[in-house]
């Protein structure tokens, strides 16, 4: 295995290695632990690391402690959200079921028959009403035509008999 000497770690710290040869020197400190502690040591005397500040580990721990308080949270409305919409699910499976069983019984043959029923019933009901209608307008036309030929006959006689 090919070790990097302290001076490419200063360069790969600072910032001046690019490209593949930056993607080769990860993949090394990834498996060489003799390179790892070089470039730990460039780190540590180039300034680059600065010490933690002294209350780093308090506000990480409340920070990771809010995170899963929110994820406790978040849980709770999401099984709330999933039993609303099972609960609507279910309530649309039993209605599926409910008609199905109707179906199969012969219920929904018996409404459409009675529906038809009351399809003539209506219909018959409309014809006695418009042979009713009928009946009375062709009353009123045969009165009314009686009438004006009356007038027009009696017309007639009177206005004949003022001519002469």
């Amino acid at each position: 295995m090919r070790h990097y000497s302290i001076s490419r770690w200063k360069d790969y710290a600072n910032g001046n290695i690019t490209g593949l040869e930056k993607v080769l020197m990860e993949e090394h400190l990834a498996h060489c632990s003799q390179c790892l502690e070089s470039y730990l040591e460039v780190l540590e005397g180039s300034g680059i690391l600065r010490p933690a500040p002294e209350n780093i580990t308090d506000r990480i721990m409340a920070a990771v402690s809010m995170a899963e308080s929110h994820q406790n949270n978040c849980k709770k409305d999401c099984n709330r959200v999933k039993k609303g919409k099972i609960r609507d699910i279910s309530r649309f499976a039993v209605a599926a079921s409910i008609a199905l069983i109707l179906w199969q019984f012969g219920v929904f043959g018996q409404l459409s028959m009675s529906m038809l029923k009351v399809d003539e019933m209506i219909l018959s009901r409309r014809e006695t009403d418009r042979a009713l209608v009928n009946g009375f307008g062709d009353k009123m036309i045969n009165q009314l035509n009686s009438f004006f030929d009356t007038i027009t006959e009696k017309g007639d006689v009177m206005f004949n008999e003022k001519k002469k």
